[in-house]
């Protein structure tokens, strides 16, 4: 069950912005979405959220078909840590 509960605290980091900047535009476009999304009702299941596992230190939030937000809820902020591939997602569930 995800952690993440809507919030106006919500921070990107370097690691995002650098991933974000690489996107073509119409990707950017999906992001900037699901992170509006997000921020309005971080249940709607178009988001699809949820914890990575093993860990579940981190989360996952559907960016269009392919792509995945990588979350960390800490408290009552939200922070947006990368934008990768579903397969790129597997390296935040490692312990």
């Amino acid at each position: 069950m995800s952690q993440v509960k809507r919030s106006d605290a919500l921070h990107v980091t370097r690691r995002f912005i650098r991933a974000y900047r690489r996107l073509t535009p119409p990707w950017q476009e999906h992001c900037d979405a699901t992170v509006r999304l997000l921020l309005q009702d971080p249940s709607h299941r178009r988001l699809r959220l949820r914890p990575i596992e093993p860990a579940g230190f981190y989360e996952e939030a559907r960016v269009a078909i392919g792509g995945k937000l990588i979350l960390m809820p800490h408290g009552d902020t939200v922070y947006v840590l990368d934008v990768v591939t579903p397969v790129e997602a597997a390296r935040y569930g490692r312990p």
